[in-house]
């Protein structure tokens, strides 16, 4: 009878190159955030955040001129930002540097 039992294989340990964890973002939201998802259009948002607690969204056209808005309170709950205005709630939180996710839409400083 003959062996038949095939190649040996040589198994090598390949380590795992390690995650670094996200460098850390500073939640606090103040400053002035623009939405730039419509491209350097007539029309974009801007959300100013105060620091004294308080934020303005405003519609604004190409002249800098306010077509509409509302403004509010904010307050940070962790990492999370929650502002407040008469319509409702809107949870938000520094995605990171530059970025601020307010609800669905991401604004750039």
């Amino acid at each position: 009878m003959s062996d038949s039992a095939g190649p040996v294989l040589d198994v090598v340990a390949v380590p795992v190159a390690q995650q670094q964890p996200p460098t850390p973002v500073n939640p606090d939201p103040v400053g002035i955030w623009y939405d730039k998802s419509g491209g350097n259009g007539a029309v974009q948002n801007r959300l100013t955040v105060r620091s004294g607690g308080s934020f303005s969204f405003q519609v604004v056209d190409f002249t800098a001129d306010v077509k509409g808005g509302f403004s509010g309170t904010w307050r940070l709950n962790g990492n999370s930002v929650h502002f407040q205005h008469s319509g409702g709630e809107v949870t938000g939180y520094r995605s990171g540097p530059d970025s601020l996710v307010y609800g669905a839409t991401t604004f750039y400083k």
